[in-house]
Order: structure tokens, then C-alpha cells, then sequence
């Protein structure tokens, strides 16, 4: 064990001391006592005035105790104005002011929102008031802090523990989920994938159409609900913290093209139609997926407000995944080109469940090899199923990590001896496998990070001129982004971590781990920290706009019509007043799971106690300064 539970004992203790001074802070009144009086404020008139798709001012400072008085004036369409966290909700009409008053006496950062459909950026237009002292802000950042301090700080005799085994092999243990009866034989199943596809298929299909067709309003249209409310939050809250690249087995993506390339739906061809040349040895790596990832986060504010090009993506997706396999063997789009399989697989390395051969000993001396090459007369004979190859490339005797594989099912069917395991394991377990750490996942762990401070600035922030350049509004913003974005997550970002993983190696003394091994290492190591923020900006889309499935359900077109009689069902953003907590909790666990796997990777690098300790310091205050970026862009 690396580390004794002293620290986290100690972590436990610091924690719940600064909850509960906290509560008492801000909240002690509503109970009969506080820790300091309450303000008694003045009162502050402000004129704001919206338009598409800004508040202007965009953020409104006062003092806690403060009334707050708005003269709301709308400058083109109809919009509404919703706070969090005071149930004020009311429509501005143009040419006629609206008033809203209240007394600001929850400090923080409280988030306005547009209440009323007003055009395409509608769910990304807010504004902010800033109630100070912005405690919860300020006190969160010290909790991080104090986080860091103390999982770095009391460590020193977990390093020394492990001095004498830097390079450990990792073992599984879990659980074999496909020794449930029930399990085992939907794996087995020969229409296992393709009864997870149709569903996939039907909804896809409806959003082509919905998003070719439909409203060019993203609140009202099929193709920007269901495929950037529940299918993204499907995926990135559930599918990536869990169940690794499950989703790559349901995706409809490639369907058509594999179906033909197979001359089947379900059952196992022995002929196949089209080229089946092998894959470039060149392009045998995740540099076009980053290449794509980088392109589609660039366009993100582009995509998710314009139905028409979701479904352009989604259809080019399609073609290239069908032109793919005409041309080229198994399923080489999944594999190296779609920027989706990169992104899950990044993340699924860090996934509780793993799928592996029981025993090596047994594949060695198998002389089928139907998980990768597919079923044979003679391994059917042998008491294997029919099965198709792989179809990402891996063959399950040596198969050591999540990355690539896309739980299909096909080698669980194909292997005569039933010699594969679906296992429980912990969570990023692949992270600490040095001997597979690649500069292409390095570079990608480092885009997805950076990209996620474009997302919550253009999507989450309050500053309208931001979200007009990236909307593509007018070329000239939009290039002026696209300048910002690409210096940001392919220099700035990727500079700094270099410059960390610099002076980490000038930290531990040592000259034989080179600067680009340590930048690898470390670049594995925020993978949970990128995931938590992901997460956290995922709750914080989701949760305003998810009673919108309700009223797209009954007019997915947005054609007036009223399918299930949910057509005029009311907005109502749920839970906001959570989102505070579960923004900093999202940012600790993710800061606190990095710091871990950044110490062990520092003992698997530098061996020794002390060095290995001091290099983990660099590393664990730039991700400290990272969560506390994010923490300001969340609350601050």
C-alpha cells in the first residue's frame, strides 16, 4: 500500500472542520445563531439590459444585506429572467421595463438566466451577480489548497514503503461479472450488439431528420435535446466514470457500413464485402483522433446551438465510418479516426470493469486464436461460438488496458476454452502502466483539459462577446477565437506541463528520468482531474435544461405539434441550487484522485522516498492551480 490511511484520516478531519465552519459562516443565522452579524445593505439600482444572446451588465457586483433593484429592458425579442437560487422568474418584452427586486443575502455567485426561447444561444445566455465576500468561492480554494498540502505532504512513508518495488505489477482481483448466469448468456448472444444498436438507430434517424428539417431553435429541436442533453449526459455521467467504452458497442455510428462489409445483421458471415486493406502503419496512433477532437471543441459553441450542423456532424461521421470500411478491415474508424472512441477511451482507463483473459497460459496455448482472427470451423468444434475478429484489433492475451477495447462481446463468444473475464477492478488502474504510456494519449489527455476551460468560458461564462466570436456570429471574431483556442490548448497548456514536468525532474535530483518520461507520466495522471471537470460542466448544462425533453418530446420539429400534450410544458431548471456543491466536489475529487496517481507514478519513475516526494510537489501545486482555475470559473 502506498500510502497509510493517517493522511486521509487527517484529510477526513480538516475537511468536515471547514463544512462545518462554512455552514455555521453562512448559514448559522437561519438556526438562531451566527458566527458573524448580518449585514445590514444599502440598496443598489441597476439598469440591465438584455439582448440576444447577453446580459448587459453581464456581472453585477453588491454586498451581502444589499437590495437589489433591476430595471430590466429588452433591446430586440422577448426574454425572460430567472435567478438562481431566489425563484424569480419573469418575461422582459420590449419597449416595456421590468422590475425585480430582492435583498442579495446569499453570498457567492448567483447565476442568471435567460427564461424565455429567445434563438439559437439561448441555453448559454447568462449573466452573473457576484454577492461578496464571495466566501464560498474563497473558502472552497483554501479547502483545495489545504487538500494538496495534505495529500502531498503526509507521504513520505507510503514512498519509502514502495523504494524497493518502483515498478509493481498490477493484478486484478475484482469480481468476473460474466460468472452471473444471466450476464454470461447476453454475452453470449449472438444479436447482443445489434439489439443495442436499433434503439441507437431509431434515435439517430430522428435526429437527422429533426436536425435537417426542423426548428432552428436548439430548445425546441429533437437533434439538440436528446443528443446534447441525454445522450451526452448519459455518456459522460454515467458511461465514462463506469462502464468504460460500453457505448462504442451500441453506437449506430458504424452500423451500416459494418452491416454491409459483413453481408449480415446478426448472424456471422464467411464472406465479406469490400476491400479489407490493412490500416496505414503510419496512422496506427490517436493523432487524426485528436486532430478531429480538437476541430469538433473548436466548433462546440457552433454545434450544440444549430440543429442543422449536429446533424451535419453526425451524418459525416456516419459516411466516413461507412467509406471506412468499404475500403479498409474491421472496424479502423472506431479505432483511429472517430474523435467520440478517443475521448472514451481516454476516460476508460479509469473505468471500474475491465475485460481480460482468465489465464495467459491458456491463450498461449491456444492454437485458434478466434478472439482476434474470429471463429473457425475448428474453434466452434472446440466449443467456441461463432464470432467475428476482433473488431478494434486486440487480441485478449495481451490485452492490458481499457483503451482501445469496445466490450462488443465477440471474443466472449469466440473463445472455446471461456477463458475471458469481464472483472470488477479499481478505478485507474491502467493510468499507472508505464510500460503502455503513449505521447499521442499524453497529447490527448493534455487537449481534453484545456479544452474544457473554452467550454465553461464560452458556455458557462457571462461574457456575451466570447460566445459571439465563437458562435461564429462574424469571421473575424470567430478567427480571433480560433487564434485564443488554438494557442491556449496546443501551447499554453502543453507548455506549462512541460515546464512542470521540468522542474519536477530538477525537484527529485535525478538525471536519469528524462523530462519527456515524466511529461508522459503526469500527463496520465490528470485524467481524473479532466473527467471531474467534464462532469461538473456536464451537471451544470444539464440540470437548467433537462425539463426541455418533456415539451421536445410532444414537437420534436418544432412544426407546432403536440404529440403527448407536453408541448407548452414550462422551463424549470432543477436543482441549481445545488450546482455550487457539486461543482467543488466534482473539482476535489478529481484534484484529490490526480494527486494519487500523480505519487505513484512519481514512486514508479523516481523509486526512492525523497525524491519521488519532492518531484510530486511541482506537479501537485500546477494541479491545484488548475482546479483553482476551473473553481474560479465555476464560482468565482
Amino acid at each position: 500500500m502506498l500510502v497509510s490511511r493517517r493522511p486521509y484520516l487527517i484529510l477526513a478531519v480538516m475537511a468536515g472542520l471547514l463544512a462545518t465552519m462554512v455552514l455555521l459562516w453562512e448559514y448559522g443565522s437561519s438556526f438562531g445563531f451566527a458566527l458573524r452579524k448580518s449585514s445590514q445593505g444599502g440598496s443598489v439600482d441597476v439598469t440591465l439590459y438584455v439582448e440576444q444572446f447577453a446580459f448587459s451588465p453581464s456581472r453585477i457586483s453588491v454586498r451581502r444585506g444589499d437590495r437589489v433593484n433591476l430595471r430590466i429592458i429588452s433591446k430586440d425579442v422577448t426574454h425572460g429572467i430567472f435567478i438562481d437560487g431566489y425563484g424569480i422568474k419573469k418575461e422582459i418584452v420590449p419597449g416595456y421595463p421590468t422590475f425585480v427586486s430582492f435583498i442579495a443575502d446569499k453570498p457567492g455567485k448567483i447565476q442568471i438566466r435567460c427564461a424565455v426561447i429567445c434563438g439559437p444561444l439561448h441555453p448559454f445566455m447568462l449573466g452573473e451577480i457576484v454577492v461578496r465576500p464571495n466566501s464560498f468561492y474563497w473558502g472552497s480554494a483554501v479547502f483545495l489548497a489545504l487538500l494538496t498540502a495534505t495529500i502531498l505532504g503526509f507521504t513520505e512513508t507510503g514512498y519509502k514503503r514502495s523504494a524497493n518495488n518502483p515498478h509493481p505489477k498490477i493484478q486484478a482481483t475484482g469480481a468476473d461479472l460474466l460468472g452471473f448466469t444471466w450476464i454470461k448468456r447476453i454475452f453470449d448472444w449472438r444479436g447482443f450488439q445489434f439489439s443495442l444498436m436499433i434503439p441507437g438507430l431509431a434515435v439517430l434517424a430522428l435526429a437527422l431528420l429533426s436536425g435537417f428539417f426542423g426548428t432552428p431553435i436548439g430548445a425546441k429541436n429533437f437533434s439538440m435535446i436528446f443528443v446534447w442533453v441525454v445522450w451526452w449526459g448519459l455518456l459522460v455521467l454515467l458511461v465514462l466514470p463506469f462502464a468504460a467504452r460500453a457505448w462504442c458497442a451500441a453506437c449506430p455510428l458504424p452500423a451500416a457500413g459494418e452491416w454491409l462489409s459483413r453481408r449480415a445483421f446478426v448472424e456471422k458471415a464467411n464472406r465479406f464485402f469490400g476491400i479489407g486493406l490493412r490500416w496505414p502503419s503510419r496512422l496506427r496512433n490517436l493523432w487524426l483522433v485528436n486532430l478531429g477532437l480538437v476541430l469538433v471543441l473548436l466548433l462546440g459553441l457552433v454545434v450544440t446551438t444549430r440543429p442543422w450542423v449536429t446533424a451535419l456532424l453526425i451524418l459525416s461521421l456516419m459516411l466516413t465510418a461507412f467509406v471506412v470500411h468499404l475500403f479498409f478491415e474491421r472496424r479502423a474508424f472506431c479505432r483511429y479516426l472517430c474523435p467520440i472512441g478517443g475521448f472514451l477511451g481516454l476516460y476508460a482507463m479509469l473505468s471500474p470493469v475491465e475485460l481480460r483473459s482468465k489465464d495467459e497460459a491458456v491463450c498461449r496455448k491456444c492454437r485458434y486464436k478466434a478472439c482476434y482472427r474470429g471463429s473457425s470451423t475448428a474453434s466452434e468444434n472446440g466449443g467456441g461460438r461463432a464470432a467475428y475478429p476482433c473488431p478494434v484489433f486486440e487480441f485478449a492475451a495481451v490485452m492490458d488496458r481499457n483503451a482501445n477495447c469496445i466490450l462488443c462481446s465477440e471474443c466472449i463468444k469466440a473463445c472455446p476454452y471461456d477463458n475471458i473475464a469481464l472483472r470488477t477492478r479499481p478505478f485507474f488502474t491502467d493510468l499507472l502502466n508505464t510500460k503502455r504510456w503513449r505521447t499521442d494519449e499524453a497529447w490527448l489527455s493534455l487537449i481534453l483539459l484545456a479544452t474544457a476551460v473554452a467550454n465553461l468560458a464560452t458556455k458557462l461564462g457571462h461574457w456575451g462577446w466570447l460566445k459571439h466570436w465563437a458562435s461564429l456570429a462574424e469571421l473575424r471574431g470567430f478567427i480571433s477565437y480560433t487564434l485564443l483556442f488554438l494557442l491556449w490548448t496546443l501551447v499554453g497548456v502543453p507548455t506549462m506541463h512541460w515546464l512542470v514536468s521540468w522542474l519536477s525532474r530538477q525537484a527529485s535530483g535525478r538525471r536519469d528520468v528524462s523530462t519527456k518520461t515524466i511529461f508522459l507520466g503526469y500527463a496520465y495522471a490528470l485524467v481524473p482531474l479532466s473527467l471531474m471537470i467534464w462532469i461538473a460542466f456536464t451537471l451544470s448544462f444539464i440540470l437548467p435544461n433537462l425539463s426541455y425533453v418533456v415539451s421536445v418530446l410532444s414537437d420534436p420539429f418544432g412544426w407546432g405539434m403536440n404529440l403527448f400534450g407536453a408541448r407548452e410544458y414550462d422551463w424549470i431548471p432543477y436543482l441549481t441550487g445545488w450546482l455550487p456543491y457539486i461543482q467543488v466536489a466534482s473539482l476535489a475529487v478529481g484534484l484529490g484522485l490526480t494527486l494519487k496517481v500523480g505519487k505513484e507514478i512519481s514512486v514508479k519513475l523516481f523509486g526512492e522516498g525523497k525524491q519521488a516526494l519532492r518531484a510530486s510537489w511541482p506537479f501537485g501545486l500546477s494541479s491545484a492551480a488548475m482546479s483553482i482555475l476551473f473553481l474560479a470559473l465555476f464560482r468565482g
